[in-house]
């Protein structure tokens, strides 16, 4: 991205780093060499490729994953990350563990690209969030950096292996119906499966089944011939 940086008549624009919206209504956080600056939106001149996920997210062409509806479920347990970070924060969420891990990092890329208005400390985000690692340790998710997230130690207690309890099977189905898909998508969408799915001799390409991660909180990936997986 370019900008106008400077108090003569006629700057010329310059290169610089979008990093994040400022608190001030209509103000960004830029960086320019090794400063960080304040400016308005009138100095900031967006890429083509700005311009065009700009408009793909007034379309609404955003996969689920990375709307502003998905941000929300994980905008509370940014915030409590961020108000300890660089300490560890840990939870036990519902449902599969791994999909939220997944979601939990979409959320704070999406946040990052697309700047949705949050009351997250936003400078602290943009200057930490290259470093936050989401570890997956026995049942537990914990969130911190490398240096403090270790796998004896969660939060000054002890850390325990995985759960001995019962965790659901993996759900698979062979050559799925479009609407037996869908339904799997809704209920990962809604946190019903513990597990990953599995479409086995599917009959629809990854280009098709991708569109429902425009309807669902879903990823989908293609992992053999014919075989996918959806998390």
């Amino acid at each position: 991205m370019k900008a106008f940086i400077g108090a003569s008549e006629s700057p010329l624009p310059v290169e610089v780093e979008l990093l994040a919206k400022d608190t001030m209504p209509g103000f960004y956080l830029v960086k320019y060499g090794l400063k960080v600056l304040q400016l308005h939106h009138s100095k900031l001149i967006p890429t083509e490729v700005e311009l065009q996920s700009m408009k793909d997210l007034a379309q609404n062409k955003l996969p689920y994953r990375f709307r502003e509806v998905a941000f929300r479920r994980y905008e509370p347990i940014l915030k409590l990350v961020l108000e300890r970070f660089p300490a560890p924060f840990s939870l036990k969420p519902e449902g599969s563990i791994e999909t939220f891990t997944c979601r939990f990092r979409d959320a704070m890329k999406s946040l990052l690209k697309y700047q949705w208005p949050t009351n997250l400390p936003m400078a602290k985000f943009v200057q930490c969030v290259d470093a936050i690692v989401v570890s997956i340790q026995g049942d537990l998710v914990v969130i911190g950096n490398s240096e403090t997230i270790k796998p004896t130690t969660i939060l000054g207690q002890p850390w325990t292996p995985a759960s001995t309890e019962p965790t659901a099977l993996p759900l698979g189905v062979t050559t799925p119906l479009w609407n037996v898909i869908e339904a799997i998508c809704l209920l990962h969408d809604h946190r019903l499966l513990k597990t990953s799915s599995f479409l086995h001799k599917c009959e629809f390409s990854l280009t098709a089944l991708k569109q429902l991660e425009n309807q669902y909180d879903v990823f989908i990936e293609q992992i053999a011939d014919r075989e996918f997986k959806i998390l």
